[in-house]
């Protein structure tokens, strides 16, 4: 009897299964999940699609107030602490120096 009721019950679940597979949609969107988000080239201040030394004095002058065309917040805080400050030009600093061949 036990058999007979756990067979059952699988071929249920297995039935209900295939069946909710077949309503759902060819090309599911999921609300709320924006999948085409720009992507962020940390360091790229300036946003011109590369880190470089143009990008330090992008930073350094956002911090002394002045303008900066095409400036991007997310971008210019390197360390991620909410902030945009003398750090955030050190490392990219460093990370050009690093870098350089």
């Amino acid at each position: 009897m036990r058999r007979h009721l756990l067979l059952t019950t699988i071929l249920c679940l297995a039935a209900a299964f295939t069946k909710a597979q077949d309503e759902l949609p060819a090309n599911p969107i999921t609300p709320g999940i924006d999948l085409n988000m720009p992507t962020i080239l940390v360091g790229d201040a300036n946003n011109d699609g590369k880190v470089s030394t143009d990008d330090a004095v992008a930073v350094s002058s956002h911090i002394l107030g002045r303008e900066t065309p095409a400036f991007s917040e997310e971008a210019a805080d390197v360390n991620a602490d909410g902030r945009i400050d003398i750090q955030d030009v050190a490392i990219i600093i460093a990370y050009l120096v690093a870098t350089k061949d």
